[in-house]
């Protein structure tokens, strides 16, 4: 990824922990998934995830934010 996305979820930017759907970043197509490890509620969807989303030894789970940013 060329250019600076920003998870809408949890704010990370990151671009090592997002993944992308292999699209290029003008496709329309294009769509990134936040994998940023974020505190468990508020700034994840682990209480959406079924099944729920394992807690790592950090406290932590995986944001899960899913988008595609060329629909603005």
């Amino acid at each position: 990824m060329t250019k600076n996305f920003k998870c809408p979820h949890c704010g990370n930017r990151d671009p090592l922990k997002m993944e992308d759907n292999g699209q290029r970043v003008t496709d329309a197509d294009l769509a990134l998934l936040c994998v940023a490890r974020v505190a468990p509620g508020r700034d994840s969807f682990d209480g959406r995830a079924n099944p729920p989303l394992e807690v790592g030894t950090d406290g932590k789970v995986v944001c899960g934010m899913q988008w595609t940013p060329n629909d603005d």
